[in-house]
């Protein structure tokens, strides 16, 4: 679901690009640095439903979907933070944490 994502977010980046842009940097650039975040940001929310779907009660199984939704988004702000305010060092942390 990740990669698939990844995909279509790329697309549109592309379509909404300016003649001027180089196309070919941002679909090298969006492939090699998107397609791993959207993975492993699905893989964490994918990996705590699951995990939720085995507890016991309502409230742990909602606890648990919350916490994966709330580590996936945080790891994909951060990403969109890095590259917003051009942060190299939190980069190169987020590609040693996936």
């Amino acid at each position: 679901i990740g990669a698939g994502f990844a995909v279509s977010e790329n697309l549109l980046y592309l379509a909404h690009s300016s003649p001027e842009q180089d196309w070919g940097k941002l679909v090298i650039t969006r492939s090699l640095l998107g397609m791993p975040l959207h993975i492993l940001c699905s893989s964490i929310f994918g990996a705590t439903v699951g995990w939720a779907a085995l507890r016991p009660t309502v409230s742990l199984r909602v606890a648990w979907i919350g916490t994966g939704w709330l580590a996936s988004t945080a790891i994909h702000a951060w990403s969109n933070g890095q590259k917003l305010f051009g942060s190299k060092e939190g980069e190169t942390a987020l590609w040693l944490v996936m």
